[in-house]
């Protein structure tokens, strides 16, 4: 089981944004993965791709600053869809019976990692993400029936850090006559995937602490005679 502490704080907040700082986070997860399997020089080795080689750099840069590099910056689409979300959040209720309790930000007690939840259900036993999109998406997951797969590694992330044994996926745009407003999904947490990806969260949080370690015992004569490790 997973422990961890539940920071009382609001998404976009200065406190949200220091707690989040160095830590690996649901809305990133989709980089841990992003590496292959290839020959370099004549060996075969893991390459990392840009988004985790850059993921990488940022958690180092927080780490070594004490500031999180990320801004609370919201576009028109992201604020329309912090307001839509207490009214995607009844309606979930409504259709289910479900009470979502709001539930800050997980810091994880053993792991550099953390999440922030849309909510829980019966004190963790399930998670939701709720999603407020544009009609024309919002329509595209009702036809489709599925969870888009750029969702998916946010949620298996929000499931190790929680402990939680499903995740209701939640789509909702309050344009659309009321049969076509809500949309929820269930994904049953799977246990296979959730024991890879903890293989893949360590072996990145140890990389990410020695390349942290490098930059905090190295001169800067030092770092510019040896190749960088990205």
């Amino acid at each position: 089981m997973i422990a961890f502490d539940v920071l009382d704080c609001k998404q976009g907040s200065t406190e949200w944004l220091l707690a989040r700082s160095g830590r690996v986070t649901g809305s990133e997860a989709s980089a841990i993965s992003a590496r292959s399997f290839r020959k370099v020089d004549g060996r075969e080795q893991w390459v990392d791709h840009a988004p985790r080689a850059n993921y990488k750099i940022q958690l180092v840069c927080e780490r070594l600053t004490g500031e999180p590099e990320e801004q609370a910056y919201v576009t028109k689409e992201m604020r329309q869809g912090i307001e839509r979300e207490p009214f995607a959040r009844m309606a979930y209720e409504a259709a289910t019976g479900n009470i979502v309790r709001e539930s800050g930000f997980l810091v994880l007690r053993d792991f550099m990692a953390g999440c922030s939840l849309d909510g829980d259900v019966n004190n963790f036993e399930g998670i939701t993400e709720s999603k407020c999109l544009k009609p024309r998406n919002h329509l595209a997951i009702i036809e489709s029936g599925e969870v888009p797969e750029e969702y998916l590694p946010q949620i298996k992330h929000n499931l190790f850090c929680s402990g939680a044994q499903w995740c209701d996926f939640i789509a909702y745009c309050p344009k659309f006559p009321p049969h076509l407003q809500l949309f929820v999904k269930r994904i049953e947490r799977d246990e296979k995937a959730i024991t890879e990806y903890r293989g893949e969260l360590v072996a990145f949080l140890a990389e990410v602490k020695s390349l942290e370690r490098r930059y905090r015992e190295a001169s800067v004569d030092e770092l510019q005679n040896t190749a960088a490790p990205f």
